[in-house]
């Protein structure tokens, strides 16, 4: 009989570990950092794609996206389908590609985004409202972006993204 207590106990401790670690992952994956795997090309040559990336949480509770982060995203089409690209454009900023240039104008001055990742194909001008963010992908030949769908509501920014986890290669941000 004292075998049969004993090894119930063991398996109720082992069910509540269980539990415990169940529960511990789901609240850091809702609340803290998830694991994201690049699909296609568009942010080469920064990530590129089949590569896995942590995405984390914690920054943009305590402040917004800035220009230059790489974020995950939701899909502005279809919100179960994500993104990664580069925020170039922040809420009120008038954001300008033309002569394959980025620059954008913020209370004023004006910045040139420069071409560390090529020319930017196409031509357009759009003031961001109060909670948009203009996004690029790093490979701009290649990348469907803001340029296509528009910008990016700040709701359906995810997370920043760290730098990548695997394949470990030299970064660009």
């Amino acid at each position: 009989m004292k075998n049969v207590s004993f090894v119930l106990k063991f398996f109720w401790e082992i069910i509540k570990i269980s539990l415990i670690v169940l529960v511990l992952v789901f609240l850091m994956w809702q609340f803290l950092l998830f694991p994201f795997r690049v699909e296609g090309n568009s942010m080469s040559p920064t990530l590129l794609g089949g590569q896995y990336i942590v995405v984390e949480k914690v920054t943009y509770y305590k402040r917004d996206p800035e220009v230059g982060d790489v974020v995950v995203f939701r899909s502005i089409e279809n919100p179960k389908v994500f993104f990664v690209k580069r925020v170039v454009g922040l809420p009120g900023d008038l954001v300008k590609i033309e002569d394959g240039l980025v620059t954008r104008s913020a209370r004023g001055e004006s910045f040139d985004l420069g071409d560390e990742f090529g020319k930017t194909p196409g031509t357009m001008e759009i003031l961001l409202d109060g909670n948009e963010y203009f996004v690029l992908g790093d490979n701009r030949v290649e990348s469907s972006d803001s340029r296509a769908w528009g910008p990016v509501p700040g709701s359906y920014i995810i997370g920043k993204v760290f730098p990548r986890i695997l394949p470990r290669k030299p970064t660009l941000f």
